[in-house]
C-alpha cells in the first residue's frame, strides 16, 4: 500500500523516490544510519509484495499519459529530441523513450506488468547501494536477511544488439507552432565503460553547465 510506505517513512524522517533511465529504474531513501534496517525491510517488501490494483493501475496509467503530454508532446522541442533519439539509433534499445511512445502507454495492460515484475523484480536483477555512515558487515547482513529468501527470477536477456555502421548524416524534423525553430545535433558516444566517456563528461562540464562554462560565456 502506497499510503503505508509513505507514512512509515515520514515517521522515520526519511524521504524517497525513484526515476528510470534508459539502463535501468532507481528506488531511493534517504535517512539517517539507524534507520537503514526500515528501508531494507520496506525494498524487500516493494521487490515481492506488490499489489497491482486495477483501479490503481488505470490511475497511474493517466498519471503516466499526461507527464508524456507535459515533459515530451507539449514543451516546444520535446518531440523534436524525442525524435533525434529515435533517428540516432536504429537498432539499439536507446531507439526507443524511456517514458514510451504514446501508443505503448494506449495498448499495455494489467496483465502485462504482472509479468515484468514477477520475472524481472527480482534480486538477482537488483544492485543495492548503500552510501554514508553503515558498516559493510551490517549492510552484507541486512541484505541476506531481507532479500536473501526471495527467490531468483530468469536472468535478464544479455544485449546482443549492436548498431549497424552509420555511413553519413542522418536528419529528422518535427513541425510545430512554436515561437523560434530549433536545432539539435547529435552524436553517438562511446560506452560508459570506456575511458574516452569520462573524457567526454569532463569536457561536457567545462564547455557546456553553468554560467561559467565556455560556451555559455562566449554567447
Amino acid at each position: 500500500n502506497r499510503t503505508l510506505f509513505d507514512r512509515i517513512l515520514q515517521e522515520n524522517g526519511m524521504s524517497n523516490n525513484a526515476f528510470t533511465s534508459h539502463d535501468y529504474t532507481a528506488y531511493y531513501e534517504v535517512l539517517a544510519s539507524d534507520r537503514l534496517e526500515i528501508a531494507m525491510e520496506l525494498e524487500a517488501d516493494r521487490m515481492q509484495g506488490l499489489l497491482l490494483d486495477p483501479d490503481e493501475f488505470r490511475a497511474e496509467l493517466a498519471v503516466i499519459r499526461e507527464e508524456r503530454r507535459q515533459t515530451r508532446e507539449d514543451p516546444p522541442y520535446g518531440l523534436l529530441m524525442e525524435s533525434i533519439e529515435a533517428t540516432a539509433f536504429t537498432a539499439h534499445p536507446y531507439h526507443w523513450p524511456i517514458i514510451g511512445w504514446m501508443t505503448d502507454l494506449e495498448t499495455i495492460d494489467l496483465d502485462d506488468v504482472r509479468r515484468y515484475y514477477r520475472d524481472f523484480y527480482r534480486p538477482n536483477n537488483a544492485v543495492l547501494i548503500v552510501v554514508g555512515d553503515a558498516r559493510f558487515a551490517r549492510v552484507v547482513e541486512l541484505a541476506e536477511r531481507h532479500f536473501g529468501g526471495i527467490e531468483r527470477g530468469p536472468e535478464a536477456p544479455p544485449l546482443r544488439v549492436r548498431e549497424p555502421e552509420q555511413r553519413g548524416e542522418r536528419t529528422t524534423s518535427i513541425r510545430k507552432s512554436v515561437q523560434l525553430p530549433g536545432l539539435i545535433m547529435a552524436y553517438r558516444a562511446p560506452r560508459s565503460t570506456d575511458f574516452d566517456a569520462k573524457v567526454l563528461n569532463v569536457i561536457e562540464f567545462i564547455l557546456f553547465h553553468g554560467r561559467s562554462s565556455r560556451l555559455y560565456q562566449r554567447l
